[in-house]
């Protein structure tokens, strides 16, 4: 027998297929389905006990872009001074968006409206309130509850997002669709896997705050996959996050 011919279903066949499969567009647009469907689920209060910190979503977002080897570390199309100034730029938008748009802006016309001071409108109030809960529910001090909350947020986000939604989402869709429509296709996915934080706190859930989320998150992966678009590489989008999390969490906590 040849031996160049695998038999279907072999170990060796089913396993490339599926890599292959994954790493078109129709594969990674399902995958990211599946997986915001996964984070939902297990952000339910007592669905999981786990909740609301998603790790079954948060080992697959980390460990399928590494298995299928869908990411470029080392940017490939910048480097030196062109790379720290467009990072810094897109670095100071991020910032001036976060906090003067979906942050101070927000607060302001929620305390010319008067609705300040409501965790249903207010992004910062919401983040406090889903932090209380889990700590409340697991006999945490607030101030535990507020580690753990800044260890996912500056430790997993910016390299598990990062793989995931810019080198394996976004590299799959864009194989396939406009670059413009690729970063939609991907920062939706991105904007609505945050929402998903807040339904911890279902049935109760805190609707406008989460929008806010959506888009705001919405909007930093727009920059952040042109920052991966112009650079080739992940690295520093992923120093932007974090930098930018970091002020989220400054101004959150």
């Amino acid at each position: 027998m040849n031996s160049s011919l695998n038999l279907v279903g072999s170990p060796a066949n089913s396993q490339f297929s599926l890599k292959q499969w994954m790493l078109s567009p129709a594969g990674a647009f399902t995958t990211a389905a599946v997986l915001t469907a996964m984070v939902l689920a297990e952000s339910i209060a007592g669905w999981t006990p786990w909740a609301p910190f998603a790790m079954g979503y948060g080992l697959l977002t980390l460990l399928i872009p590494i298995w299928l080897k869908a990411y470029t570390f080392r940017p490939t199309q910048m480097h030196g001074k062109a790379l720290w100034k467009l990072s810094g730029l897109i670095l100071v938008i991020a910032v001036a968006i976060d906090f003067g748009v979906f942050g101070l802006g927000v607060d302001w016309v929620l305390l010319h409206t008067g609705w300040s001071g409501d965790p249903f409108y207010s992004l910062t109030l919401a983040t406090n309130s889903l932090i209380d809960a889990v700590a409340l529910s697991r006999q945490w001090s607030i101030t535990k509850g507020q580690l753990v909350f800044a260890l996912c947020v500056l430790v997993w986000a910016p390299v598990a997002e990062e793989l995931f939604y810019r080198g394996y989402l976004y590299g799959a869709l864009k194989a396939k669709f406009s670059k413009p429509l690729a970063w939609f296709i991907a920062s939706t996915f991105f904007g609505v896997r945050h929402v998903t934080h807040f339904f911890y706190l279902w049935p109760g859930t805190i609707s406008v705050a989460g929008v806010l989320w959506c888009m705001a998150a919405f909007v930093f992966s727009i920059y952040s996959t042109y920052l991966y678009e112009r650079s080739g590489g992940l690295l520093p989008v992923m120093w932007v996050h974090f930098l930018t999390n970091i002020g989220g969490l400054a101004l959150a906590l």
